[in-house]
């Protein structure tokens, strides 16, 4: 009887720690956009142009777009406990003495928890970049003919080389499902050459109700197992 009973309790808490991970799915998705050219790629996970292989929840493309070259990483973090933290490295040169914007919007859809997300940025830069956080309550995220949809949660204009910045806001849909998407525009005005801006954006959204509640569970369970033990 014992036994048994720990074997449940040992069960709900692995339950209460899978729960836990569960807040967003690992199938990102990658815009990139140039406003120049209207030269644009969508990239799925272990889509066309993921030279990162599929399933494992991020993207890597190397390549060109238009007045571009760049190498773009974005993913969630892993194991899955840490799903709820997602990452946009960026490097992107200017090949042409031409201005122009590169975008770079990276999507993912289903997360479930509010509260409070942080956002950070840092980097260098021969230009001026804008960077910013939408939210989607659609849970779509962004669409391969360019549509982004959802709302604005901040947009920040930096210049100056070495950058950094942080934002801190408020995410959440009610309990419903939603998607975020992490944008960089990227401004270069092609005067100096091969201008580059390199960068990486981090965002960690809060984690569920019931990840928190995992100590207290297993406090529990230890104190259960004491109780039928002595």
């Amino acid at each position: 009887m014992k036994t048994r009973l720990l074997s449940v309790l040992a069960l709900a808490a692995v339950v209460m720690v899978l729960s836990a991970g569960a807040s967003a799915d690992t199938t990102p998705g990658l815009l990139i956009y140039d406003w120049g050219t209207g030269s644009f790629l969508y990239i799925t996970d272990g889509g066309v142009n993921d030279s990162d292989g599929p399933g494992n929840g991020s993207i890597t493309f190397v390549g060109s777009i238009g007045n571009f070259v760049l190498t773009v990483d974005v993913g969630q973090a892993s194991p899955p406990l840490s799903a709820n933290s997602a990452d946009l490295s960026f490097s992107v040169t200017n090949t042409s003495k031409v201005a122009d914007t590169l975008a770079i919007v990276f999507s993912t859809a289903g997360y479930t928890t509010s509260g409070l997300s942080n956002n950070s940025i840092g980097g260098t830069q021969q230009g001026t970049l804008q960077w910013g956080l939408w939210q989607d309550n659609s849970n779509t995220g962004c669409l391969s003919d360019t549509t982004c949809p959802g709302f604005n949660l901040f947009q920040h204009d930096l210049s100056g080389s070495p950058y950094s910045d942080t934002a801190d806001v408020t995410v959440g849909n009610g309990g419903d499902p939603y998607a975020l998407e992490q944008s960089v525009w990227v401004h270069l005005d092609g005067t100096t050459g091969h201008n580059v801006t390199t960068g990486d954006y981090f965002l960690h959204v809060p984690e569920p109700a019931s990840f928190s509640l995992l100590a207290f569970g297993l406090i529990g369970l230890n104190g259960l197992r004491k109780k039928f033990l002595a």
